[in-house]
């Protein structure tokens, strides 16, 4: 019959960093198959005074996250739980190494404008050996200055500064083409280009409507402008301001040339024909 026994504990003759996850491993022989309670020295093993787990199941690992306990001297021990024995104990000293502080490197200095929205995230420095991202954005009074990063490891930590240039706001982009239509007709007039900005639009308005005596109504977010009865004859100049979120402002205008109605005779289209 074999004795109880546990054998090949694991962690041993390795350096393992204050934080790192890695695992405990043991070999039960004989059967055994009781819970255990796995313990940590850091003087060799003259005595086990942490308690790493307790009555856990018998199961030969066990994730362990590394104390920031440094020594040259770590052993662990895994045993019975309601006994000294049988028991297992790492067959070499392991050690803990001495915790440093993250640094972070930052990143070439990036540009931002008044007012536009983080976007996608970009490299804003360097942690360690990995690269740290972020979304930078501007709000509509920020100047140039720099942003400080401060990473940790959960215990110490390491700063950074990373320089942001900042550019002025500009209003948005907004156009539209000329049009035509009979009096008396309806038309859709949407923009030729945008509305669109750096940062986003808050509203299209009608700033002017001339001359022109039709009905007019305008979608703030689009910038589709609806014309309906149009009147009077003649060329008119239609005027739209663009407000974006800081404020900045544009006025874009169009022609609308009322030309006058056509008659239908019994019912058909004959020839353009003019009312006198």
């Amino acid at each position: 019959m074999t004795a109880d026994t546990i054998t090949s504990v694991a962690p041993t003759g390795t350096t393992l960093a204050p934080g790192a996850a890695t695992t405990i491993s043991w070999t039960n022989n004989g059967g055994f198959s009781r819970n255990v309670t796995i313990e940590l020295s850091t003087h060799g093993g003259a005595t086990f005074p942490t308690v790493i787990a307790s009555n856990v199941a018998n199961s030969g690992s066990r994730a362990w996250t590394v104390p920031n306990t440094p020594t040259t001297q770590a052993r662990v021990r895994v045993r019975e739980h309601d006994f000294v024995a049988p028991a297992g104990v790492s067959a070499a000293n392991f050690a803990i190494a001495v915790n440093t502080a993250p640094t972070f490197t930052p990143a070439a200095a990036i540009t931002r404008q008044q007012g536009s929205a983080g976007g996608a995230a970009v490299t804003v420095g360097t942690v360690a050996d990995a690269q740290t991202a972020a979304s930078v954005a501007a709000s509509c009074t920020a100047t140039a200055g720099s942003l400080r990063f401060q990473v940790s490891d959960g215990s110490l930590t390491g700063t950074g500064n990373l320089q942001v240039n900042v550019t002025a706001n500009t209003a948005p982009a907004l156009t539209y083409a000329a049009q035509s239509g009979a009096a008396g007709a309806s038309l859709t007039v949407n923009p030729a280009t945008g509305p669109s900005d750096n940062g986003s639009v808050a509203s299209v308005a009608l700033f002017s409507q001339g001359t022109y005596t039709g009905g007019i109504s305008v979608n703030a977010s689009s910038g589709a402008v609806s014309l309906t009865n149009l009147a009077p004859e003649g060329t008119h100049t239609i005027a739209l301001r663009a407000t974006d979120n800081c404020g900045a402002t544009i006025e874009a205008a169009f022609n609308m040339q009322v030309s006058g109605e056509l008659l239908f005779v019994d019912g058909f289209e004959p020839p353009v024909v003019r009312r006198p």
